[in-house]
């Protein structure tokens, strides 16, 4: 197996982003155009540490998209910091969002490797495993704490990330829509699968904070 984080490892831009990572102009690339969380939901935005400069771009695209949408993103370490328990921290930031949005970056590749898999009413076979994608842990944990408390949530999964658990179609949103670095993600941010759920993720969002009648 490997592990992307170590093939990175001295280059700032491509680590979990911090105050100054991407800043072009010396400012903040988190607050940019960033609407004040006043007038607008936050929302928990969740990702793995980044480990390539396409993940990390990805980011800052997805924060310019809630904040069209008048959605204020919150990400523990970026623009949010707690130095309880990392459980306590993700609790206490989930109970004051409306939403929880969150990208399962690929973190580990399996090369090669073997697991057992039963589909449906099948029988369990063994299959066998190749560039299979692995994402942080943390995904799961907080879609899971989220779901928990009835908010809206939105899951956009890199291609060939492993979807068991929480990241299968249908067991906390109906469809997860698939992206993928190999010919940019700019045809994706068009598309109508990803349009349509972020659409339904932001009215949902407004219905929580605003109770419907906004």
């Amino acid at each position: 197996m490997k592990d992307p984080d170590r093939a990175f490892a001295g280059d700032g831009d491509l680590q979990r982003p911090k105050p100054t990572d991407g800043a072009a102009d010396g400012d903040l690339w988190f607050q940019e155009r960033l609407p004040s969380p006043l007038y607008h939901p936050p929302i928990f935005f969740s990702f793995p540490t980044p480990v390539s400069r396409d993940q990390f771009e990805m980011v800052k695209s997805i924060y310019r998209i809630l904040s069209r949408n008048r959605l204020t993103p919150r990400t523990l370490g970026v623009n949010e910091y707690d130095f309880k328990e990392p459980l306590k921290a993700i609790r206490r930031l989930l109970n004051q969002s409306h939403g929880l949005l969150a990208l399962a970056f690929r973190k580990t590749t399996v090369d090669r490797g073997s697991t057992i898999r039963r589909r449906g009413d099948d029988a369990p076979k063994h299959e066998e495993l190749s560039g299979l994608g692995l994402t942080s842990p943390w995904v799961q944990i907080e879609t899971a704490m989220a779901y928990q408390i009835d908010i809206p949530i939105m899951v956009l999964r890199e291609q060939d990330v492993n979807d068991d658990g929480l990241l299968q179609d249908g067991v906390v949103v109906h469809h997860m829509p698939v992206f993928s670095f190999d010919n940019g993600t700019s045809t994706f941010f068009k598309g109508r699968e990803f349009n349509a759920a972020l659409k339904q993720f932001v009215q949902a969002v407004n219905d929580k904070a605003f109770g419907g009648d906004h």
